[in-house]
């Protein structure tokens, strides 16, 4: 399973993420040049990505669910100053909100945090899959759900 970090880039906006607004719309998204479309067009469907905030840690982990990268502009943008912003429809899994992964824990996991605004996990990946399982591993009346998670548990070595 690949797996990518994807940041809200908070830093642009004044120090305002509104990853908050990806989760209600369930999306990941970039904006600016080109290249972060091409960024975000290299995530494969099916792969793991983690919504990224600058100062407070994942926020929220989920699954690309199509190979499209949807151009979108004023009024629908997230960010209201992008003239277009660059979004990949997502499926969340997980919402961290009221406990992120702090930078810190990614560290110790990784031996870095994330550096680029859509970026590949190689580099411990297996630890990061692992604490994502775990967290992943609450209750659930869902066998879809229960399948998933206890074959992610057994892969990644948390059973």
């Amino acid at each position: 399973m690949r797996l990518f970090f994807v940041n809200t880039d908070a830093v642009s906006f004044g120090g305002q993420s509104r990853h908050d607004e990806w989760l209600l719309r369930g999306v990941v998204l970039t904006g600016g040049v080109a290249k972060y479309r091409d960024a975000l067009a290299r995530v494969p469907q099916g792969a793991r990505v983690l919504a990224y905030v600058n100062g407070i840690g994942v926020v929220a982990a989920g699954e690309t669910t199509t190979d499209e990268v949807l151009d979108v502009r004023p009024p629908e943008t997230v960010n209201p100053s992008e003239p277009v912003e660059y979004h990949r429809p997502v499926s969340w899994l997980l919402d961290l909100r009221s406990s992120p992964i702090t930078r810190e824990e990614l560290i110790g996991l990784l031996g870095q945090g994330p550096l680029m605004a859509v970026q590949e996990v190689h580099s411990g990946k297996d630890r990061l899959l692992r604490r994502l399982a775990l967290l992943e591993a609450a209750p659930t009346s869902d066998i879809g759900i229960y399948l998933r998670v206890a074959a992610e548990l057994r892969r990644y070595g948390a059973v």
